[in-house]
Order: structure tokens, then sequence, then C-alpha cells
């Protein structure tokens, strides 16, 4: 059973991946959320982009692949397209294919093996040029 302080944090989490869906349909977009929610965020964020679910899927991943970036606001090791995807989809498959996996999938914590944080940055049509900046606004 959820305390009560987890069930705010959830819906607090929940807040953030709806604001961050709703804005990143108009512009770029950031926020930092608990690992452990990354494949509720990957999963709601699909799901918006595409909400005929696989009508074009070729098309639909071609534009998460282009736009969503994910980085440890810890070490600041990156994620890009298909490796956030085959991150985050560990939670459902539980096929470990890595340790650094096994960290993400399984134990909340970042992928790289010499961090240990439990948060990540999503990162939505962020200019290459304005990722610093964000990464000091929202590291640790």
């Amino acid at each position: 059973m959820k305390s009560m302080l987890d069930l705010k944090k959830e819906k607090k989490v929940d807040k953030i991946i709806q604001d961050f869906i709703k804005k990143a349909k108009k512009k770029p977009v950031f926020c930092r959320i608990p690992i452990k929610y990354s494949q509720k965020f990957y999963a709601e964020l699909d799901s918006a982009i595409n909400p005929q679910f696989q009508l074009f899927i070729a098309r639909e991943n071609d534009m998460i692949k282009d736009n969503l970036r994910a980085v440890c606001p810890k070490c600041h090791s990156w994620l890009f397209g298909d490796e956030i995807r085959n991150f985050v989809y560990i939670f459902e498959s539980l096929k470990i294919h890595s340790p650094n996996q096994k960290r993400f999938g399984k134990d909340h914590l970042c992928f790289n093996m010499n961090c240990d944080s439990q948060d990540i940055i999503f990162l939505w049509g962020i200019p290459e040029n304005k990722r610093n900046y964000i990464l000091k606004k929202l590291g640790n």
C-alpha cells in the first residue's frame, strides 16, 4: 500500500509529465523526474504524439528519436532517441541486456555505472547550444 507521501509525489510527477507533453506540442521543453517514472513518461509521450497507436509508427518514432533526449542531472551522461526507448521499456520486458540497463530499469539508478542518481532530465526539441544552461539549472 502506498503512503500519503508516495501518492503526493506520484501526483506531482503526473502533473510534470502532463505539462511536459502539453508544452512539447508547441515548443521546446524539459523536465526532471525520478527514473522510476521514466516508462510512464515515455509511454504517455508516445501516445500523445501517436494517438492512432501504430498507424504511422515509423514517422512517429522518428519524431521521438529526433526530438527527445535524456540526461543524468548528476554525471551528465546522455541518452538519445532509440537508446531512451531501450532503457525505459526494460521495466516492461524485464529482458536485461546489460548491467547499465539493470541499474536503470530495476534499481532506478543512472545508467552510468559510476553514478548513483535516481533522477533523469528529459528534453524535447532543445537546441544543442541550450543544453548546458538546462543542466546548470536542473543538475545537482
